[in-house]
């Protein structure tokens, strides 16, 4: 079958005429994966899927985060509370969280993309207590583990590493979302 042209973007179909999933195999993480505007908008879309089946009010954010990712969680009434991120006496990073507090929602980093003990151990204690685990993987982006098989969700903005003004990946790892795409909106107007 030849590949119609559309702009010199080639459209790849499977042998019953259907467009082929677009998502490189190295970025099908997860039960489910979607392409979002950002990282700011992937965490809003993480939220409202979580509105879903939940009613979140708290989310524990590393203390070392930009502004942008701390409003989505403001935006949509979420009391924010943070837990210390430091480098140790061994040069390596490490996390210190109140092991008593029970937020509805644990925002997880690999900073750098090195997966540590500490965080690990971290996720894995809020996850006992009932939390939602929520990796932001843009730094871990391209390592072989991305995410922690225990977390509900991950997402990955790509401007900090491809020159590109925005986009990122958004996954609910082990189910599938309960909202629907939001890039099928338009899809009349695509059609037109």
């Amino acid at each position: 079958m030849k590949y119609p042209e559309i702009g010199s973007e080639f459209w790849e179909y499977d042998s019953n005429g259907i467009v082929a999933d677009h998502i490189p195999e190295w970025l099908k993480w997860g039960k489910e994966s979607r392409f979002l505007l950002s990282g700011r908008t992937a965490i809003d879309h993480i939220i409202k899927d979580v509105r879903t089946y939940s009613d979140p009010k708290t989310v524990y954010l590393p203390s070392y985060c930009c502004q942008t990712m701390i409003r989505p969680f403001e935006m949509n009434g979420l009391i924010v509370s943070f837990y210390d991120v430091y480098i140790d006496n061994k040069g390596g990073i490490s996390f210190k969280a109140d092991l008593d507090f029970s937020p509805d929602i644990l925002v997880s980093i690999d900073y750098f993309g090195y997966r540590t003990n500490d965080n690990q151990k971290l996720i894995r204690h809020f996850k006992e207590k009932g939390s939602i685990i929520i990796e932001d993987c843009t730094h871990s982006l391209f390592c072989y583990k991305p995410f922690d098989s225990l977390s509900d969700y991950a997402f990955a903005g790509f401007r900090k590493w491809m020159a590109i003004f925005d986009g990122a990946i958004v996954t609910c790892i082990n189910n599938s979302f309960n909202i629907p795409d939001c890039t099928l909106e338009h899809e009349s107007y695509l059609n037109a």
